[in-house]
């Protein structure tokens, strides 16, 4: 049963990280543009409706998953182990 609650908080770390990662990199796309000038240049919307706000806070819900699910099972195996 504790591999299955180490391999659930494992995987749910790598998900984390992979989207913190995903959130990070967009974040850094923010303000970019191919357009050297702005002549005759139509709107440019770069994540428009508040993408990177959303994915921050899946980030932040799965942290918090993350961290409950550990803090979880050091409770029990301590209550089992002493």
């Amino acid at each position: 049963m504790n591999v299955i609650r180490k391999m659930k908080t494992a995987v749910l770390s790598v998900v984390a990280l992979v989207l913190g990662m995903t959130a990070t990199a967009q974040a850094g796309l923010i303000n970019t543009s191919p357009i050297d000038t702005w002549e005759g240049a139509g709107a440019v919307h770069n994540n428009a409706g508040g993408g990177v706000v959303l994915w921050f806070l899946i980030l932040l819900a799965l942290m918090l998953i993350v961290i409950i699910s550990a803090a979880k099972a050091e409770k029990d195996h301590e209550r089992e182990h002493g």
